[in-house]
């Protein structure tokens, strides 16, 4: 009946429906059927009232064939990603079961739309049914809020209870939060492994993923101040060492840095990061040395006092698996550490201290959510 393509069901009426028509109609009064008797002249009056017929029931098929194949799609969803189970074993009791009823319907609604093919990838499947797990709890704290808004007057008891939701859907995200930057953490671990790990690898992957260094650090949206002065600052460095430098920060990549400027609560961070099994030799030192008297230089400018009171110091970070420094190198080096103004870390061990403190996170939150479902 001409179908277009789009119609609910449609991949088991194109692949499963088979029938017989009698319409010996067709050539009775007039001949509707075209001359090489494959088709009928649907652009006739009766043919069109015809094909408008036929389509309708097209579509009530395949309305009445997505039951059955969702169903059967939920099974085998549920089967795979083990759902009722880790829904009740995360919301357990008669308290959550609201947010339990969420979630399944969550679960559902996703799985329900899976093709064959994907319902039986178990990664797949269990990524959705995490998915399902975190987006629970916000959702039923959305619906909590709009029936408590829609009443005149909402009970000390029912406010008790939407904070309480609040809590679960704030360390369900946390959580996932920190349990997705640990497999990252994973995965850098192995690429620091491999001798033929490229340094800009590396940076691009801090450049994203500045929580790598320190957890406290996120790729927020550029700050203004932190934009101006790393322009300004290329330009005095320019004017004061004749040498073109260029700076990157948390929010950008795709360019090669002389080094990462960020900054935090304490002021600003120079980051100088070298690819796994390096040396840090004398060299790299004195051109870190030029950007610290440099920097120095920049914020005791006059001209930069406003820069000065929102940055009041700045620290170097340098992340280097040797040091292979000697001499007034190694003095100044050690010198910088024991004043706080440098902090220097190896690949393994600072995405170890980042692991430990991500999954530490991670299990007090776990431990905090069970508290709180009790």
């Amino acid at each position: 009946f001409n179908r277009k393509s789009g119609f609910s069901g449609e991949y088991s009426v194109r692949s499963y429906l088979v029938g017989e028509l009698h319409a010996d109609w067709l050539d009775e009064a007039e001949d509707l059927i075209q001359t090489d008797r494959r088709d009928i002249l649907w652009s006739d009056d009766l043919g069109q009232e015809f094909e408008d017929w036929g389509r309708s029931i097209v579509d009530l098929i395949g309305n009445m064939s997505r039951e059955p194949l969702k169903k059967k799609v939920w099974d085998q969803f549920v089967e795979t990603g083990n759902v009722i189970t880790r829904i009740d074993e995360t919301y357990p009791g008669e308290e959550w079961k609201a947010i339990r009823d969420t979630t399944m319907d969550l679960a559902r609604m996703m799985g329900e739309r899976l093709r064959h093919g994907e319902v039986t990838d178990k990664d797949y499947v269990n990524s959705l049914v995490d998915l399902s797990l975190m987006l629970g709890p916000h959702m039923q704290l959305d619906s909590s809020l709009r029936t408590a808004a829609d009443e005149e007057t909402s009970a000390i008891a029912t406010i008790a209870k939407i904070l309480k939701t609040a809590r679960v859907a704030e360390l369900s995200s946390y959580g996932a939060i920190a349990e997705g930057r640990v497999r990252v953490i994973e995965k850098i671990m192995k690429l620091t492994d491999q001798d033929d790990t490229a340094e800009q690898e590396l940076q691009d992957s801090l450049t994203e993923a500045p929580w790598l260094i320190n957890p406290l650090w996120s790729p927020i949206s550029a700050n203004q101040t932190l934009s101006t002065i790393r322009q300004k600052f290329e330009v005095f460095f320019k004017n004061r060492t004749g040498d073109a430098i260029s700076l990157a920060s948390f929010t950008e990549s795709g360019k090669r840095p002389d080094f990462v400027l960020s900054s935090d609560d304490y002021g600003l961070q120079i980051i100088e990061i070298k690819k796994p099994h390096y040396k840090l030799t004398n060299d790299d030192w004195d051109r870190i040395q030029v950007y610290i008297d440099q920097m120095d230089a920049f914020l005791s400018d006059e001209g930069n006092e406003e820069f000065r009171k929102i940055f009041k110091r700045f620290v170097v970070t340098v992340v280097s698996d040797e040091i292979g420094l000697t001499g007034s190198q190694k003095k100044a080096f050690e010198s910088y550490r024991f004043e706080k103004a440098l902090d220097y870390i190896t690949w393994n061990s600072f995405l170890l201290r980042t692991r430990t403190m991500h999954q530490e996170f991670l299990e007090e939150a776990d431990r905090q959510k069970r508290l709180t479902i009790k």
